[in-house]
């Protein structure tokens, strides 16, 4: 996490800075049990190369903004697979629960939703670095979550933890 802000700024418009809204994790989505065939919204911004996404996280190779539409074309064993709807590319990741440390069930709720998520509550500064994969001095670590995703158990422990590896 990136130096969290301690103000508790309610708002429904959204703001430009690094306020806080009071119950942020409102506008998430609910949580869903994935399917296969189905249309989803990715939960977070990833980068990922030669078609493959490893599960840690690491900032290299090509960016698959937070909110982008893919659909969820196979769930086996470890391994998901997505079609990404706008190139029709396919991304394949594998779920390692040394690193993730959930099933592959978790995995795909922690990656994908039904619905998008509107950012825009929190104002177009963040949600401009969300979307961009931008971690930034300020966000909460519910923004950091959308920045980049989870970060790997092996380096981080805790959520709580105040310092995250990716």
């Amino acid at each position: 996490m990136i130096n969290p802000v301690e103000s508790e700024l309610a708002t429904d418009k959204g703001t430009n800075s690094f306020e806080v809204l009071n119950d942020e994790a409102a506008i998430l989505p609910p949580v869903i049990t994935p399917e296969i065939g189905q249309k989803y919204y990715t939960r977070f911004t990833l980068y990922y190369e030669r078609s493959s996404w490893p599960a840690t996280n690491y900032e290299r190779g090509a960016l698959l903004h937070f909110n982008s539409e893919v659909l969820l074309v196979e769930m086996s064993v470890s391994d998901v697979t997505l079609l990404l709807t706008e190139d029709k590319k396919k991304i394949d990741s594998e779920n390692i629960e040394k690193y993730t440390e959930t099933n592959l069930m978790g995995f795909g709720q922690r990656l994908l939703s039904a619905e998008s998520t509107p950012i825009n509550k929190y104002g177009d500064e963040i949600a401009g670095y969300i979307v961009g994969g931008d971690l930034q001095l300020g966000m909460t670590k519910q923004q950091v979550l959308l920045t980049r995703g989870y970060p790997p158990k092996h380096v981080t422990d805790s959520l709580e933890e105040d310092r995250w590896v990716y």
